[in-house]
């Protein structure tokens, strides 16, 4: 892009300076709780059978899952917020 004359390049600037004065007053929320959980490994039980700790082991995993999907709804979402493209109401995970 060519600008002529120095009064443009002194008011793409300005408005640059601008808007990096008013991105830098935003201030994120906090990251919900829910996306910082651990999920504990599924345990094997004496006696178990190997089906019953997949069967245990897969909950967890879409427990898991569906926790990583929602934060990452609610991150998606937070970042159309920050562009202008959504309400500030975000979906909680």
């Amino acid at each position: 892009m060519i600008l002529g004359g120095c009064g443009n390049e002194e008011r793409v600037r300005a408005a640059g300076a601008a808007i990096g004065v008013a991105r830098a007053g935003v201030t994120l929320p906090d990251i919900p709780g829910s996306c910082r959980k651990q999920y504990a490994r599924a345990s094997l039980r004496p006696g178990d059978e190997a089906l019953i700790a997949i069967k245990r082991s897969d909950a967890i995993i879409d427990a898991a899952n569906l926790t990583i999907r929602n934060c990452a709804s609610w991150s998606d979402a937070l970042r159309k917020e920050m562009s202008g493209a959504l309400p500030a109401d975000l979906p909680k995970p």
